[in-house]
């Protein structure tokens, strides 16, 4: 399917540009609708989910994904950089705004219930490693929940979710869903 360029958005202006979209809704993007560019022979064409070039701008973007997080960020090279070779025509541009949107609404009530009760059972998990005797041993600065407290309320001063009187109500519910041992 080849189709004239017009007016190309690569994946690096795309990402680099003013419009800043994140490598995350690129990446779907390119999984949903395919990703355009230049085939072995020169012509421009869509290579849609699956296709060894779409994997490769697909690895292209994960890579990138990594590479933001080192200094500096002044990895690109415009004359083979696979993030200059996959976009879209502007014609066909992806509606980003749309995809960003659509995770977000997919979240379910009771999917944030279940992310709400296995945060509560990490904490669990931590309350009894620091204050329990754990295979390690138990930290002499926490022998118990209240210390922990106190020692969180001192560093995490002001930190929404953070005060002692969540930490007091949160702390009995995680003990109680990691069934901590005696």
């Amino acid at each position: 399917m080849s189709e004239e360029v017009g007016d190309f958005q690569s994946l690096a202006t795309l990402h680099f540009d003013d419009r800043g979209i994140r490598l995350g809704d690129l990446a779907k993007a390119v999984e949903q609708f395919g990703v355009w560019g230049w085939d072995r022979y020169g012509d421009f064409t869509l290579f849609t989910k699956g296709h060894p070039e779409n994997v490769r701008a697909l690895d292209r973007l994960a890579r990138q994904n990594e590479l933001n997080w080192l200094p500096p960020r002044q990895d690109l090279d415009p004359a083979s950089d696979l993030l200059w070779f996959f976009g879209w025509p502007s014609s066909r541009l992806p509606k980003f705004e749309e995809l960003a949107v659509s995770d977000f609404r997919a979240v379910r009530p009771s999917d944030v219930t279940k992310i709400g009760e296995t945060n509560l059972t990490i904490v669990g998990a931590l309350l009894w490693v620091l204050t329990e005797k754990s295979t390690s041993g138990r930290d002499p600065e926490f022998a118990s929940g209240s210390a922990l407290m106190d020692h969180m309320e001192q560093e995490f001063a002001g930190i929404r979710g953070l005060s002692r009187r969540t930490l007091e109500e949160r702390f009995p519910i995680a003990r109680k869903l990691i069934e901590m041992p005696k």
